[in-house]
């Protein structure tokens, strides 16, 4: 996995593969923050499961939003913005489950109170 920082200062992570381990998945501390925002990017023939963890060991799928038509959706498989709300979450990731090309490259920022 590779992290670099975009122009607003957020945390970049490239997710390009299925296997467990390193490339797999991107994933963000949620904090106090009451709301999170993932931009997910790039060129690639693949999907992303959302998944959750209140202890960031044990992980379980979970609905996101999709900002471009408000649908709440499990997996992504092309670009776009994705919302969720914590619920009392620790961390927020997007786990690559299936590969076929290519690199997904994610971001995310988190709201204020």
């Amino acid at each position: 996995m590779s992290l670099v920082l975009n122009s607003a200062g957020l945390n970049i992570q490239s997710v390009t593969t299925a296997t467990a381990g390193a490339g797999n998945a991107a994933t963000f501390p949620f904090g106090n923050a009451p709301s999170m925002t993932m931009a997910i990017d790039g060129t690639f023939t693949l999907t992303l499961t959302f998944e959750a963890s209140v202890d960031g060991q044990t992980w379980f799928a979970i609905g996101a939003t999709k900002l471009s038509d408000g649908t709440t959706v499990a997996t992504a498989t092309a670009t776009g913005l994705f919302a969720f709300t914590n619920t009392g979450l620790a961390f927020v990731r997007a786990r690559c489950s299936a590969y076929t090309s290519g690199g997904a490259n994610i971001c995310a920022g988190v709201g204020v109170w």
